[in-house]
């Protein structure tokens, strides 16, 4: 009953009934309603990854055959430019570690590792194609950023080492 009444009152302060639902002795809150930024950080990160990947086998196939290579040119530039926009928006949902003050449960752990894990590779990704076109103050600032969020990265300033030796600043 006690478990009833703090439904009943989660459920009232959320203001609507059915933004949590109560499954199989599970509670979980219903997307349609809440908004949580794991879930949209991770709903970016799987549309950007596949674009990303996507446009790795579409440059390499457009290599390989050239039908069209207007169509497959502006593919691929729409591709990137999704990319890069989705990759944005997951970076600045992405402030850090996921709930660091709950170290001490245990089931926080594999969430911040696998969050860390997506927001790493999205930036080593974007990055990537970012030095691969020659936007080294782009990818500076990229890389930046990413040190903002998590300085314990060695590989961001190996690229952030790479960025500056290209622009000059040795």
């Amino acid at each position: 009953q006690s478990f009833e009444t703090t439904l009943h009152r989660l459920r009232r302060l959320i203001g609507n009934d059915i933004a949590i639902k109560h499954q199989g002795g599970q509670l979980t809150l219903d997307d349609k309603y809440c908004w949580v930024d794991t879930w949209a950080f991770e709903r970016l990160i799987e549309k950007a990854e596949a674009l990303w990947k996507g446009n790795e086998s579409l440059t390499s196939n457009s290599q390989r055959t050239a039908r069209d290579p207007h169509s497959e040119i502006r593919i691929l530039h729409d591709a990137i430019i999704e990319a890069i926009r989705l990759s944005e928006k997951a970076i600045d949902i992405y402030k850090g570690a996921f709930l660091p003050a709950d170290t001490r449960y245990l089931w926080t752990v594999s969430t911040r590792e696998r969050l860390r894990d997506k927001f790493l590779s999205l930036i080593i990704m974007s990055g990537n194609y970012l030095e691969q076109t020659g936007q080294w103050q782009k990818a500076t600032e990229r890389y930046l950023r990413a040190i903002e969020i998590d300085d314990l990265t060695e590989e961001f300033y190996q690229h952030l080492m790479v960025c500056h030796y290209h622009l000059g600043k040795k």
